[in-house]
């Protein structure tokens, strides 16, 4: 008879996710209802999936990583050695009544005596005593790990003690007692010695018989799951409700937001657009409307469908009030006791009530397809998940579903719409966020290759930090995708090791630490010290390829602003003037009118179009934009001069002939700008080329004529070079996986440039790819032979020649791809179709070809952001903010709202100044 673990086998990977789906866990039919009750052993097939403990899908050895020889004595020798020598220590410390210091100090003592004699009695080499050197790189790593766990412990507990969460407060408040408890009972040293020896023994125990110890593990859990629910139960709740008298009051907004998951929410199926869908977070017991009790001033929740038909109402007889349920159709009224008195005596009543309508219990017709009339019954699953995805995708508010005229229509298109409240809506869009979260957590563990980040802070409008954190990655079919995984709240100081801790977290959370590639960042200082604290985490755990070499990622937009505006500030006052000139010509209607009068007489028609613009001073592109305009409106300042004595800011002949140069010096930033910066987030291998067209454009503008030109071109120099001397590498690298052009565009540019140092760069370039080639090949798993061609696979490795080149040398070896054939070339596509033949070169090559050179990608959820948080929404809790803007991403990716493309369009038609109100700031 097969085990279970050999029937496993036997299946295969393809169809146990399969059976992972079918069979439903026992602990999901549990509840307080029968927690006192046995459950009863149920049958299970013989394909299920074991419980492994702790919920692990690897085996223990691969989970334990490069401490697995030691720990699961692999490696008998040294873990002997091990704990013999801790052993040796503990029982010299702790029972010979040995003291460190003395003990440290008589040992140097021997030390110095015996290296004494050694080199002066006996007249032996000093160089053949042993020297003893503590390597520095080591003991910082050490030191720095250290000091993240101190700090992560830290912030937990600080958490946890301001969070109101009485269920892990009291937790962790047990799990320190019983610790105390356990360390009364041994010395400190005792203690550690014990922990050394589980660690060194538990897992070798395990290892051998899991099989064994799995299945009580799983009833342990089970077991203790019910003892906690039923504590939970009866002490947690009752204390969190104690706490909350006690708490100060929140504000309404607040309050609505915190108790948005009253809601009893239950899985149902629903079907849409001839799909069947899950919709767990809506249940089929729909939370009513809350009635407003004429007397008592609270609001009381009406459950009942009775309460369609029926209002309370206050009546009094003979001096004293009684509270009445009075039918709205017919006024007759009875009697009101909500705590003795059901409903059923309503419902029968609207049953003979003739002033009730009739019409609630026909169903509108449907055409079918075909051609029958059906009656078609509301989803009202359906119709909240649809209404979670319209607040979700349009930035509605929650109170959305309270206005009366949507309600109305609702109300006309189907009479059998049960309506929700703000809470509902609100609770609707975090089940649906939970549930996409779910899936993107199963997407993100199937990603073949590795995952690069980008990541900003941005603050709202109620002054308040976020920070972003977005993945970019080519999933399964070979898309390139970019998901924000978070959007929360970042509270100060937002110094290096907070932020590290904050990203680490989010890495943890949804268990993606082991598949961290690259992190694009700005050139901020606290982001060096975050990527560099994260890298030494990383590298300690072995989870980067090559050390951590190409992790952290400089944010070229941003490397581009600071070259540019670098070159801007030589300029100095003629861009002064002409922003200025800008800014009077249109401070007043009588200045703009006058104004349009000089444009009409002296611009030509076709400039006529395109309005001036005022820039931001931080954003060179606006500046670029700004000159534009300003340029095809020349005549007319200088016609508006003539008729305004009171202007005095016309900007002279040479200032006007400078800032043309600067403009058509400065077009070649602007079209790497738009390429960086589109919403389409091209792979990168279409930066390199551009990059290099900025450092020709520089060399060939040294010796310009204009003085002012050659300054500006020498700033602009000095900035390119301290950023991008080695064109991030990772641009180059990137390329190279472009078959068109290969190492080839590569070894051009670098000619064009300077022909002494390029087959040195092009060297070093190659020598990076085949480092990181060998990283990517010794972390592929190598697949076994069958066993019954295992003597061929013998033969064909003693016979075949050794010399086989490798999938890397092959690529860069085959005949380029004719870029005039393949101008739009597809890359992804082209390592899709290519896979098989080279292996985890095309993992590789998908790794690289996603790595966002840009922030651009966290920046753009800041303008959604600035959507969902807005002056008149912002008493948002974190967490909805966080659901709406990541679910409406998971949904339509970066995609921009459906107004935007036209305010675009007609922008670029007739562009005109903001209101002046916003010049005075």
């Amino acid at each position: 008879m097969e085990t279970e673990k050999e029937q496993l086998e036997r299946v295969g990977p393809l169809e146990e996710p399969l059976m992972k789906n079918i069979i439903v866990p026992e602990e999901e039919s549990l509840s307080l209802s029968d927690t006192d009750s046995e459950i009863p052993d149920s049958p299970v097939p013989i394909n299920a999936p074991i419980y492994r403990l702790f919920g692990r899908e690897r085996p223990i050895h691969v989970v334990l990583g490069g401490a697995a020889d030691v720990l699961l004595w692999r490696d008998k020798k040294v873990t002997a050695g091990l704990v013999g020598a801790v052993t040796v220590i503990w029982l010299l410390f702790g029972f010979g009544h040995c003291r460190l210091l003395t003990f440290v100090c008589r040992g140097s003592i021997l030390f110095l005596l015996l290296s004494f004699v050694w080199s002066n009695a006996l007249n032996r080499s000093p160089e053949k005593i042993m020297e003893i050197y503590i390597p520095e790189k080591p003991l910082l790593q050490a030191a720095s790990a250290l000091t993240f766990e101190v700090n992560c412990a830290f912030a937990t507990l600080r958490s946890i003690a301001l969070e109101r969460d009485i269920k892990n407060f009291a937790l962790v408040v047990i799990g320190l007692w019983l610790v105390s408890i356990i360390g009364s009972w041994f010395s400190f040293l005792t203690l550690l010695y014990i922990c050394f020896v589980l660690i060194h023994t538990v897992p070798k125990v395990y290892e051998k018989y899991e099989d064994e110890i799995d299945p009580i593990a799983e009833k342990a859990v089970i077991e203790m799951k019910k003892h906690f629910q039923v504590f939970e139960a009866k002490y947690l709740i009752l204390t969190s409700q104690t706490l909350s008298i006690f708490s100060p009051p929140v504000s309404l907004s607040l309050k609505e937001g915190a108790n948005m998951d009253s809601e009893n929410l239950n899985g149902a199926g629903a079907t849409e657009h001839g799909k069947t869908t899950t919709y767990p977070s809506v249940g089929s017991s729909l939370p009513q409307e809350a009635v407003e009790d004429s007397t008592v001033g609270k609001r009381m929740k009406k459950t009942s469908p009775a309460w369609e038909n029926f209002a309370v109402i206050t009546r009094v007889v003979d001096g004293v009030s009684e509270l009445r349920a009075k039918c709205n159709h017919c006024n007759k009224d009875y009697a009101y006791e909500p705590h003795k008195q059901g409903t059923s005596n309503y419902n029968r009543h609207s049953l003979v009530c003739l002033g009730t309508p009739r019409v609630g219990g026909v169903n509108p017709l449907s055409l079918t397809g075909q051609g029958k009339l059906q009656v078609r019954k509301l989803d009202q699953n359906v119709f909240r998940e649809m209404v979670a995805k319209c607040i979700i995708e349009h930035d509605l508010p929650f109170s959305f579903v309270e206005y009366a005229r949507v309600r109305s229509l609702w109300s006309y298109l189907n009479v059998d719409v049960k309506f929700i409240s703000r809470k509902t809506a609100a609770s609707d869009v975090y089940k649906f966020y939970e549930i996409e979260k779910s899936k993107l957590k199963i997407e993100l563990s199937e990603v073949p290759g590795r995952i690069s980040f980008t990541s900003d802070l941005w603050t709202a409008i109620t002054v308040e930090g976020y920070i972003c954190l977005t993945a970019h990655y080519v999933g399964k079919h070979w898309k390139l995708n970019n998901k924000i995984l978070a959007f929360c709240t970042m509270p100060p100081p937002h110094t290096g090791i907070d932020l590290a801790m904050k990203i680490v977290e989010l890495w943890k959370e949804w268990g993606i630490e082991r598949k961290v590639f690259s992190l694009t960042l700005d050139n901020a200082s606290n982001n060096d010290n975050m990527q560099n604290i994260l890298k030494r985490q990383l590298v300690i755990q072995n989870d980067l390829l090559c050390g951590g070499e190409f992790f952290h990622v400089r944010c070229s937009a941003h490397i581009l602003n600071l070259i540019v505006q670098e070159g801007l500030k030589v300029m100095g006052d003629a861009l002064g003037k002409i922003r200025e000139s800008i800014k009077y010509v249109q401070a007043s209607k009588s200045r703009r009118k006058l104004y349009a009068s000089c444009v009409e007489s002296s611009v030509p028609v076709n400039d006529q179009r395109a309005g001036l613009t005022l820039d931001v001073p931080t954003r060179w592109n606006s500046t670029f934009k700004m000159l534009d305009r300003a340029m095809k409106h020349r005549a007319a300042f200088e016609s508006y001069q003539g008729i305004d004595p009171s202007y005095k800011l016309l900007p002279t002949e040479s200032e006007w002939d400078l800032g043309v140069q600067i403009f058509e010096l400065l077009q070649p930033f602007d079209e790497i700008t738009n390429l960086i910066s589109c919403s389409s987030y091209p792979t990168s291998n279409l930066y390199f080329m551009q990059v290099f067209k900025i450092e020709l454009w520089l060399n060939s503008h040294d010796n310009n004529g204009s003085q002012v030109i050659v300054e500006m071109v020498a700033a602009m120099k000095a900035k390119f070079d301290k950023y991008w001397r080695e064109y991030s590498v990772i641009l180059a690298m990137a390329v190279v996986f472009d078959p068109r052009y290969k190492l080839s565009l590569i070894d051009y540019c670098f000619s064009r440039l300077d022909g002494s140092t390029a087959a040195q760069k092009v060297d070093h370039i190659s020598d990076k790819l085949q480092l990181l080639f060998k990283a990517y090949s010794a972390s592929e798993p190598q697949a076994e032979p069958e066993a019954d061609n295992s003597d061929f696979y013998n033969f064909r490795r003693n016979t075949v020649s050794t010399n086989v080149k490798s999938a890397l040398e092959m690529y860069l070896e085959e005949p380029l791809v004719d870029a005039k054939a393949f101008p739009e070339l597809d890359v992804l596509s082209y390592w899709k179709d290519n896979s098989h033949r080279f292996g985890v070169l095309a993992t590789m090559a998908s790794d690289l070809l996603s790595i966002p050179i840009t922030t651009v990608a966290s920046e753009s959820s800041f303008s959604i952001g600035s959507r969902v948080l807005n002056k008149y929404i912002s008493c948002l809790l974190p967490r909805n903010v966080q659901a709406l803007i990541c679910a409406r991403n998971w949904i339509r990716d970066f995609e921009p709202y459906d107004n935007e493309t036209e305010e675009a369009v007609s922008g670029d038609q007739n562009e005109s100044l903001p209101p002046v109100q916003l010049f005075a700031a």
